[in-house]
């Protein structure tokens, strides 16, 4: 009786000191733990060690949580204090006498068993053989890995990664085995720290193998005796960590790979049921010199140089046109060029797919393993248009292999370029999946983090959801039921509706009508945050290769992006900085590259334009433009020329851009979209003439064209003055601001339309209602304050806008605001990759500063003004340089 007096006497003190709750606590948090690692740790390829350790410390934190459950409690508050012994409690507060309930110890007791039963399975998974990388069938799938070379030569150093690599090929593609990409073999080689030329061990090669999901380990030992090759390949159960099977030998001449580890495929293959001959094995083409042109462009590839692959690939194609392997890899070389120069789509597009085509009928005539005959027809599905087939062909293709690269680049490919929308209960929406593009270019960076493509398209999501944030340029989707349209060809704006993406616990479509400056502060944050995490994995790509020139490019564009996004508000030295570290980057790359064109010459001259070398600029735009295409020459190429005083060239220059544009704005009357008409051309003449200081003539008959068509029978009054207003926002307020006797025109008819003439250009008109006389008009000088102060408070400014103020100031006679507003230009980031009349625009605030800087005495600072003016156009004279610019 004592000893039962006793126990009861100690449920009770385990009662009242809640040790049974803090011990089903603890339990169920450890259970829940250990159920979560058992899921997490092998889908993340993190070692099985990890979930012994933490099995192990979950019960050893199991007596830990019941000690310090009896000594302390939490009060009400929260506070962390002794439990008190029972004698100090007051007798209302003994537990003694009140009835005991099993519940509290049936509960710890059902946690504790169940901890206890989930450790016990955890380790007797722990205690098998590694069943944690076990594979459903480990001889389906392989890896393929060098680890022994004997040789006395240096130049063997790479041999037998490449005798590796062209078995990893011959292996590739079957219905019967899977077999882990090359690509995916370097992005470990890589993150294991290995260089190019080492080779792993047999336990990194496992290590490799078992991350891969892969059952069975092919290593290659190779043996160097003067022109001949001596191959010994061991096969390996991954799982049981032990050899199977006899080894296999080979041996052939240094110059035919392919034919020495074609009898290794072979014997693999026939494991697998899979009979094939040793020359299909040796050959993807009748035609050895094709095939040989063909290894040559994939190693090119691989190491993208994209310009050398694609030379191969044509190569194989003029000696075999039905090589149906080189047609499609010289088709996505091209769409990857495009990756580096986006404007390059409209000229390879066609060509891609015309080789898309010839890939897909050329499958009828030759016979092509099933994997490599997924790649072809996806490809082709996804560059006519077909993306639902694309996508279902990509995600059959990764359900079959995981680590192949192509298919994770090319479904995030797919997901970026879907032009239509679908109809969902909530309405429209995009079909673009913007994160499961995401996922897919991560995962490829993940698994091969040399493999270039996937940062910059994981750039171009970020600078879509920036750009939308920030400047509400928001992409436009097709209605469902389109027409299929590929991803080169391009649609008017008026047949699209446009979304904009945000970010929220994920990336998400909402119509650009709500997209409002509401929510856009928390839309720019969350999407800088990505953007950040996107540059962090570009500075560990080029840390892990830093003789790579792809990284550096990577970077200078992610640094040119950011740099567009600084705003007029930022300081010059620290644009200046910014421009330098760009700068620096793109040289690097082109060290690397050690093949610079003519368009990378150009795109040179504009960095050094931006950094006010202008002497640089030009000798490298001289030299770029004496052997460049005039289809291959950049956009920025325009901004040099017009800063230069060069409108024309400019103009010609970019007339492929701007041949294609289209602009709209909404009907007042709520009718469909006002389209501006065939208006690109003066359009773009008045805003670069008017940015090199053209004025007369040159402007007014671009002007006159505008009229003429705005005031067609197709326009009413009031919808000719909506474009009018357009016009505004499309940069044509400089020629504007430099023509009165047009800028009178363009007004009229505003107020009927329920128009409201722009402050800043109320100024304007008031001043030319004053015939132009200088002083401090009261009408022009309140216009000119309100725009002042509108720009002191405004989120975002432009060039254009302090031009214009600047020329408002000038006069009024208020010069010293018109030298600050002319100043600033200095400190906005000007385009350094599109068309920006921008630069044409900055030149001249310099001249109209030193005239300001004059009428205030200070000669200093004119001169100063007046010498960067004459930097760019090679002149001294104080005189206008209106027509000055104009290059005819």
């Amino acid at each position: 009786m004592r000893l039962m007096e006793h126990l009861r006497g100690l449920f009770v003190e385990v009662r009242r000191r809640r040790v049974l709750e803090v011990v089903a606590i603890y339990g169920g948090l450890g259970f829940a733990m250990l159920q979560g690692a058992d899921i997490v740790i092998p889908a993340l390829n993190l070692p099985a060690t990890l979930l012994t350790a933490l099995t192990v410390l979950v019960l050893l934190g199991l007596p830990v949580a019941a000690v310090v459950g009896w000594i302390y409690d939490v009060d009400s508050q929260g506070r962390l204090s002794r439990t008190p012994p029972a004698a100090e409690l007051e007798p209302d507060e003994d537990e003694a006498s009140r009835p005991f309930r099993w519940t509290g110890l049936l509960a710890a007791a059902a946690v504790g068993t169940l901890l206890l039963a989930t450790s016990w399975l955890v380790a007797l998974r722990l205690g098998s053989a590694d069943p944690a990388y076990a594979v459903e069938d480990p001889r389906g799938s392989y890896l393929v890995a060098p680890l022994g070379l004997r040789s006395d030569a240096a130049d063997d150093a790479s041999l037998a990664d490449h005798v590796a690599r062209r078995l990893t090929r011959q292996l590739r593609g079957w219905e019967t085995l899977r077999t882990v990409t090359t690509a995916a073999y370097d992005g470990m080689a890589s993150k294991l720290g290995l260089e190019q030329d080492d080779l792993p061990s047999l336990s990194q090669a496992r290590d490799m193998a078992k991350s891969q999901r892969a059952g069975s380990l092919i290593g290659l030992e190779l043996d160097v005796d003067g022109d001949s090759l001596y191959l010994e390949a061991l096969l390996y159960d991954v799982a049981e960590d032990e050899e199977f099977g006899s080894p296999i030998l080979t041996a052939g001449p240094a110059d035919d790979l392919d034919g020495l580890v074609a009898p290794i495929a072979q014997w693999i293959l026939q494991i697998r049921d899979q009979e094939t001959s040793i020359e299909e094995l040796r050959r993807e083409s009748p035609n050895p010199n094709a095939h040989q042109d063909f290894d040559a462009g994939l190693e090119a590839l691989r190491n993208w140089h994209l310009s050398e692959a694609e030379r191969q690939f044509r190569s194989a194609i003029e000696r075999d046109s039905l090589f149906t392997n080189a047609l499609h890899y010289l088709a996505l070389t091209l769409y990857w060029q495009t990756a580096r120069e986006s404007r390059l789509v409209l000229e390879n597009g066609p060509e891609i797919a015309r080789l898309t085509q010839a890939a897909n009928r050329a499958l009828g005539s030759r016979s092509v393993r099933p994997g490599f005959r997924d790649h072809i027809e996806a490809f082709r599905a996804f560059w006519e248009g077909e993306y639902d087939v694309a996508r279902d062909l990509y995600a059959r293709i990764l359900a079959v292999d995981s680590s192949d690269v192509e298919a994770w680049l090319l479904l995030g490919a797919v997901e970026l370029e879907d032009p239509l929308l679908e109809s969902t209960l909530e309405g429209l929406t995009p079909r673009r999946n913007l994160n499961l593009a995401r996922r897919a270019f991560e995962t490829a960076a993940d698994i091969a983090p040399d493999w270039q493509l996937a940062y910059g398209m994981l750039f171009d999501i970020d600078r879509a959801l920036l750009d939308a944030a920030r400047n509400e340029r928001c992409p436009g989707f097709d209605p469902p039921e389109t027409r299929p349209r590929p991803p080169f060809m391009q649609t008017k704006a008026a047949t699209q509706v446009g979304f904009c993406p945000v970010v929220d616990d994920s990336i998400e479509w909402i119509p650009h009508t709500e997209f409002s400056a509401a929510n856009r502060t928390d839309a720019i944050e969350r999407a800088d945050s990505l953007a950040q995490r996107s540059r962090e994995l570009i500075e560990t790509w080029a840390q892990i290769h830093p003789e790579q020139a792809r990284p550096h490019e990577e970077l200078a564009n992610w640094l040119t992006w950011r740099r567009s996004n600084l705003g007029c508000q930022q300081d010059s030295a620290s644009l200046r900085q910014i421009t330098r570290n760009i700068l620096r980057e793109r040289e690097r790359a082109l060290e690397l590259r050690g093949d610079t064109m003519p368009a990378d010459l150009l795109r040179l001259a504009m960095l050094r334009l931006a950094a006010d070398d202008v002497d640089e600029a030009r000798r490298l735009l001289n030299e770029g433009m004496t052997n460049i295409r005039d289809e291959t020459v950049p956009p920025e190429t325009a901004n040099i020329l017009v800063a230069l005083g060069k409108p024309d060239t400019a103009i010609a220059l970019s007339r492929p851009q701007w041949s294609t544009w289209s602009w709209g704005t909404r009907d007042p009357d709520g009718g469909p979209p006002i389209l501006a008409g065939d208006v690109a051309e003066p359009i773009v003449r008045i805003r670069l003439r008017a940015a090199a200081g053209d004025v007369g003539e040159s402007l007014r008959a671009p002007f006159e064209r505008l009229f003429d068509t705005w005031s067609g029978p197709e326009y009413s009054a009031s919808q000719s003055a909506h474009l009018r207003s357009l016009g505004l926002r499309l940069g044509l307020g400089p020629g504007l601001a430099m023509n009165p006797d047009v800028r009178r025109r363009w007004f009229s008819g505003w107020e009927a339309a329920g128009l409201e003439v722009p402050v800043l250009w109320r100024g304007f008109l008031a001043a030319d209602s004053a015939a132009g006389t200088e002083g401090d008009l009261p009408e022009v000088g309140r216009a000119l304050d309100a725009e002042l102060a509108r720009l002191r408070t405004a989120e975002t400014t432009s060039a254009e806008n302090h031009f214009l103020a600047g020329l408002l100031a000038q006069i009024t006679g208020r010069h010293e605001a018109a030298v600050d507003q002319l100043k600033q230009i200095e400190s906005c980031p000007l385009s350094l990759h599109a068309l920006s009349e921008g630069w044409g625009l900055r030149t001249m605030a310099r001249w109209y500063r030193a005239r300001s800087s004059e009428a205030l005495g200070n000669r200093a600072s004119a001169s100063e003004a007046m010498a960067a003016y004459s930097a760019y156009r090679r002149t001294g004279s104080t005189e206008v340089p209106h027509g000055q610019g104009n290059d005819r």
